[in-house]
C-alpha cells in the first residue's frame, strides 16, 4: 500500500522570525511533508491554521495564545544550535538540516504511512510546476560529484540543475551565476541532483527580471543545509590547502567556520585542525569534503603544509581580521 494523505493541504502560520531565518524555515518545512500535499503559507488571523509556528518569545503574547486556545498545532522555535532539529515537548529547535524528527512529528499529526519503507519518503521543493515539469528530465541517477564537475566547467555555459521533484535553479557556469524560478532561492539540495543542457529561449525566460546570485556562495550554504549528498571521503590524515574563503552566512556557526579557514588557507593536516580547534571530526571533515566540492581548494603534500599544531591563536587572528 502506498502513501494515505489524510490531507491534502497544509496551511501553516509562521510568526516572529527575521525574513532569512523564514525563508529557511519555509523550506526545511517543504522538504518535510509529502510531495502532494499543498503547503499554503496563512496569517495568524486567519481560521484554516492548521499548525503555527511561532518564536517561543512571542508565544505568550495574547494573538498568539488566542490561536493556541482554538486547540490549533503548533510548535515553539526556540534557538539552540546545540539541539538544533530535536523536538522537545512543543519546542522545535533551530537552525537545522536534519528533519527527521520534525518528518516524524508532521506524519504522526497530519499524514499516514502504511507499508511504505522510510528511504522512499518523497520530499518536496519549491518548484515543481507545469513549466518546469519532472517529465522533462531524466530520471537516470548520476553521481553527485559528477553534476558538481559539470558545474563547474565554463565550457558548459547554461545548465538547468533538477532533481526527482523537478527544476531547481539555472545556472550560467562561465560566470558562476544562478537564477531560481520566481526568485525562491534553495537552501537545500538532494542526492537526487542532475543536470542538463537550457535552451536559449528557456535561458531568456528564466532571466528576465530576475535576481542573479553568486553560484559558489549560493551551493556553499546549499549543502551545509543538505544532509544526504554524496561528498568527497576525507581522512583524518589528509592535508588540505583553502585557496579561496567561501561566503558565510550569519548564523552561530559562522566563527567556527572561519577558524577553520584560517586553518586550512595555511595548508593543514584535516586530524591537527580538529585537535588543534576542539571541533567535531565531522564538522571538521564536511567543511574540507565542501571546499573540494566547489573547487575552493585541493588536497597537498604533509611537507607543503605551513600550519601546525603548536602555533599560537594569534597568527591566525591575523587571518581573521578581514572577515570579522
Amino acid at each position: 500500500m502506498g502513501l494515505i494523505v489524510m490531507k491534502n493541504a497544509l496551511n501553516v502560520a509562521i510568526f516572529g522570525l527575521n525574513l532569512e531565518t523564514l525563508d529557511q524555515m519555509k523550506n526545511q518545512l517543504l522538504l518535510s511533508v509529502p510531495t502532494d500535499v499543498n503547503v499554503q503559507w496563512v496569517n495568524i488571523s486567519s481560521n484554516e491554521i492548521d499548525l503555527l509556528l511561532v518564536n517561543d518569545m512571542f508565544f505568550d503574547s495574547p494573538n498568539i495564545q488566542r490561536v493556541v486556545q482554538q486547540q490549533k498545532s503548533y510548535l515553539r522555535l526556540v534557538k539552540d544550535v546545540n539541539q538544533a532539529g530535536s523536538i522537545i515537548g512543543d519546542k522545535l529547535f533551530y537552525p537545522f538540516t536534519c528533519m527527521n524528527q520534525l518528518v516524524e512529528w508532521l506524519q504522526q499529526r497530519y499524514f499516514s504511512y502504511a507499508s511504505r519503507p522510510s528511504h522512499s519518503f518523497e520530499s518536496r521543493t519549491v518548484v515543481n510546476t507545469p513549466q518546469y515539469s519532472v517529465a522533462e528530465y531524466s530520471h537516470t541517477k548520476v553521481e553527485n560529484q559528477v553534476v558538481f564537475n559539470e558545474i563547474f566547467t565554463p565550457r558548459n555555459g547554461y545548465i538547468q540543475l533538477y532533481d526527482h521533484t523537478g527544476f531547481l535553479a539555472l545556472i550560467d557556469t562561465r560566470t558562476e551565476r544562478v537564477w531560481f524560478a520566481d526568485d525562491q532561492v534553495l537552501y537545500g539540495l538532494r542526492n537526487s541532483i542532475n543536470q542538463t543542457y537550457a535552451k536559449n529561449s528557456f535561458v531568456q525566460d528564466m532571466i528576465k527580471d530576475k535576481t542573479p546570485y553568486d553560484l559558489r556562495a549560493w551551493l556553499w550554504q546549499a549543502i551545509s543545509h543538505s544532509g544526504d549528498l554524496d561528498l568527497p571521503e576525507v581522512d583524518a590524515d589528509h592535508v588540505f590547502k583553502l585557496n579561496i574563503w567561501p561566503q558565510f552566512e550569519k548564523s552561530l556557526d559562522r566563527k567556527d567556520n572561519l577558524k577553520i579557514a584560517a586553518c586550512f588557507a595555511l595548508g593543514a593536516k584535516v586530524q591537527d585542525v580538529e585537535q588543534y580547534l576542539g571541533l567535531s571530526s565531522e564538522r571538521i571533515k564536511k567543511f574540507v569534503a565542501m571546499a573540494q566540492t566547489l573547487r575552493l581548494g585541493e588536497l597537498i603534500d604533509a611537507d607543503q603544509a605551513k600550519f601546525s599544531i603548536e602555533q599560537r591563536w594569534s597568527h591566525m587572528f591575523e587571518q581573521l581580521k578581514a572577515y570579522l
